[in-house]
């Protein structure tokens, strides 16, 4: 399956769930679960990390999922073919660029994220 009907089936999934529950998927709603995705996906990571638990692969897996699902979603509220994107940024290679620590990657970003505080977090680093 390309990512444009992976992007697609999400897109169908999503509008149907929340169809079902009248709601409509606007981007505020997709960026909260997002940012609630990626504390769980950090929460594991950081539980091997922690020594907490051993690392679940199956479960990173899912939550990497999770976030390609919803950022299928916003793509698709702002007419973004995936799959162009994805293939335009490789080519260009942009993603090498963003790749360097960012300075915001300290146990209070991490923190922040996995218990779900990001947004309180965010804003007060960056006023």
């Amino acid at each position: 399956m390309e990512i444009k009907e992976i992007q697609k089936e999400a897109v169908k999934a999503m509008k149907e769930r929340l169809s079902k529950q009248k709601i409509e998927m606007k981007n505020d709603l997709l960026l909260c679960h997002l940012i609630e995705e990626v504390g769980e996906l950090v929460n594991q990571i950081n539980n091997e990390k922690l020594k907490r638990n051993p690392i679940d692969i199956d479960n990173i897996g899912e939550e990497i999922a999770d976030c390609i699902f919803i950022l299928s979603g916003i793509a698709h509220n702002y007419k973004i073919d995936l799959d162009e994107s994805l293939i335009k940024n490789v080519k260009n290679q942009r993603f090498l660029s963003t790749l360097k620590t960012p300075r915001i990657l300290s146990v209070e970003f991490l923190d922040a994220l996995e218990n779900h505080r990001f947004s309180t977090f965010a804003i007060n680093l960056f006023t």
